[in-house]
């Protein structure tokens, strides 16, 4: 063989084998190893592993530990949880993936190299490592235990009898089973009938409270929720079983730091149901004593309504001295009042003249109406709605006496108009005073409406500043007569409001209204004013052969002897077709209050329905 030939015959077998060599390389393999392998088999896999797995362990210890660390935990988490998981993960699985494999390719890569590396060692090493350490730990996991221990010492206090009871309209008593302690709380069956009482907390917050009751009567029994004197809300103690089978109540409540009153009022004339005990929860959560239970109380006092069956309507009371203070319209040429201990003793109370005019004798000696009086500068000072005699009303003016003593029953002198200079048709006037200024309130038709009117008071009898406050807006302020009327003064821990009566009051559909000045408002600003859109109080139909309770309205607002308890007294008639003359008859509620601040008047008491008499009579 020439040797130029044997050259090339090497040359061809070179490339043969060097082709055959390629072959088996690219024959689908992958073992390239598609892998990225490049099959040393560096596996560029590293094993990268996702998981990087250092074990990082994306834990971060996300180890939420919410565990705040309620981990009693006194391990003091030693798991500093660094997590760094040793498992640094290099994952054991050797599988550092060099693929020493060389993978020369000796397998004469039958392997097919499948090793698709299953492993594509996204390493779901089902460690997710969230490392649920179920426990909770918030410790951020650093865990250099922050551990806060929020651990804060949750404090539960239940008050039976004893301590931090402190009022029961009604008795403790034992004569049921399946109670703790030595008895429970029973209240009277009326509407008011209330338990009181005290919870002192280290912190304001929002607490549970809850009630072990039982309630054998068949129905509920609702108790109104009042919380440092504002109601909160209506807990329902629905029945149970009989009376020897106990139930719970829930409610969570806003408390201040310090004392707190927790009262429970019956809103039927059933009472409440028995209540065992109250428990609250919370941190450095008490109470203390307050006052001793006499399980031998005498039933509380009570009354009916109405006070007043003769000229009870418009009527006006004040507490004095001992004593209830009541006027009202009675549509002559006399100024009357009339004074008892007790609103029961209302009823017999004999009505005085404190002022008499001649009939015809001037323009103000007759058809008083809407009466109100103020103790001024020492003195009381008696307005009221006067014109001269004869149907024609459109002459009515306000008017004024001045008392020579400070016997609200007199003797008086007169005093003259009241007036805002304009000469029309005005009535019903009311005092109001804000930071340190008097106001007169009245009402006056003009235009098509009767609208309510805010004057500064300079004198006793002159107003200046004359502002509307008020007039019918909503449908049931246009029930008979476009009609806003009758303004009193409702002041609360520096809230101004003021209750009206809109509709006409010949129909059953006169009714209460509520205004309220705005924080830092000018009462001379109407603007100022915000008018509710829904009846602060309304008629009620009769029930179990008690007559309804039609055309509520035209108050007057009170305190309770003790200075604790707000109180409206107020006209209605039992007529069902309503009525504005003299069947209409005097009446007495208390005021409730709601969460927001604002006043809750319930519903108007049936005659037939007891109330319990107000605070410290």
């Amino acid at each position: 063989m020439k040797k130029g030939t044997f050259e090339i015959w090497l040359f061809l077998i070179f490339v043969s084998i060097s082709c055959a060599n390629n072959s088996s390389l690219g024959n689908g393999d992958s073992d390239v190893n598609t892998d990225a392998d490049a099959d040393t088999d560096t596996d560029t896999d590293s094993d990268t592993d996702t998981d990087s797995d250092t074990d990082t362990d994306s834990d971060a210890d996300t180890d939420s530990d919410t565990d705040a660390d309620t981990d009693t935990d006194a391990a003091a988490d030693t798991d500093t949880d660094t997590d760094t998981d040793t498992d640094t993960d290099t994952d054991t699985d050797t599988d550092t993936d060099t693929h020493t494999d060389t993978d020369a390719d000796t397998d004469a890569d039958t392997d097919s190299d499948t090793d698709t590396d299953t492993d594509t060692d996204t390493d779901t090493d089902t460690d997710s490592d969230t490392d649920t350490d179920t426990d909770a730990d918030t410790d951020a996991d650093t865990d250099s235990d922050s551990d806060a221990d929020s651990d804060a010492d949750t404090d539960t206090l239940t008050i039976q009898e004893g301590d931090g009871l402190c009022k029961v309209d009604g008795s403790i008593d034992n004569d049921r089973s399946g109670f703790e302690g030595d008895g429970f709380a029973n209240t009277e069956n009326l509407v008011g009938a209330a338990i009181e009482w005290l919870v002192v907390t280290a912190n304001a917050g929002t607490y549970p409270l809850e009630w072990v009751y039982a309630n054998g009567s068949g129905i509920a029994r609702p108790g109104l929720l009042v919380v440092n004197g504002g109601t909160v809300a209506t807990v329902d103690f629905s029945a149970t079983a009989d009376w020897d089978s106990w139930s719970t109540e829930t409610q969570s409540v806003s408390l201040v730091a310090g004392e707190n009153s927790i009262r429970m009022e019956a809103t039927t004339d059933a009472g409440l149901a028995n209540v065992d005990s109250l428990t609250a929860v919370g941190d450095g959560i008490t109470t203390q004593d307050c006052v001793e239970i006499d399980t031998d109380t005498e039933p509380l006092a009570t009354f009916t309504n109405p006070l007043n069956t003769v000229r009870g309507s418009d009527p006006f009371m004040v507490y004095y001295e001992g004593y209830y203070y009541l006027t009202a319209t009675n549509w002559s040429n006399q100024l009357t009042m009339k004074r008892a201990e007790t609103l029961e003793g209302l009823k017999t109370a004999t009505e005085q003249v404190i002022w008499e005019e001649v009939p015809g004798a001037n323009n103000h000696c007759c058809n008083t109406w809407a009466p109100e009086f103020y103790l001024l500068d020492g003195n009381w000072y008696y307005y009221y709605t006067a014109g001269p005699e004869g149907d024609d009303f459109g002459n009515q003016r306000l008017w004024v006496l001045k008392s020579q003593g400070t016997d609200p029953m007199g003797p008086y002198d007169f005093v003259g108009q009241v007036s805002d200079g304009v000469n029309a048709f005005t009535i019903d006037g009311a005092l109001m005073e804000i930071d340190g200024v008097r106001y007169m309130m009245w009402s006056r038709w003009w235009g098509e409406y009767q609208r309510i009117y805010i004057g500064e008071l300079r004198n006793y009898t002159e107003i200046i500043g004359t502002t509307e406050i008020s007039h019918s807006e909503y449908d049931w302020e246009l029930f008979d007569s476009y009609v806003n009327e009758g303004p009193e003064a409702l002041q609360r821990n520096g809230r101004n409001f003021v209750v009206y009566s809109a509709s006409g009051c010949m129909g059953i559909e006169y009714k209460l209204g509520l205004l309220e000045l705005r924080e830092g408002g000018n009462p001379l600003n109407a603007s100022d004013w915000i008018k509710y859109s829904d009846p602060l109080w309304k008629w009620r139909a009769g029930e179990n052969g008690a007559p309804g309770v039609y055309g509520p309205a035209h108050n007057s607002i009170f305190m309770s002897p003790d200075g604790t308890e707000y109180w409206h007294v107020y006209h209605a008639t039992e007529n069902p077709n309503g009525s504005c003359w003299t069947d209409r008859n005097t009446r007495a509620q208390k005021i409730n209050w709601n969460a927001d601040g604002t006043p809750d008047f319930g519903i108007p008491a049936l005659v037939t329905e007891e109330l319990n008499v107000p605070s410290g009579e």
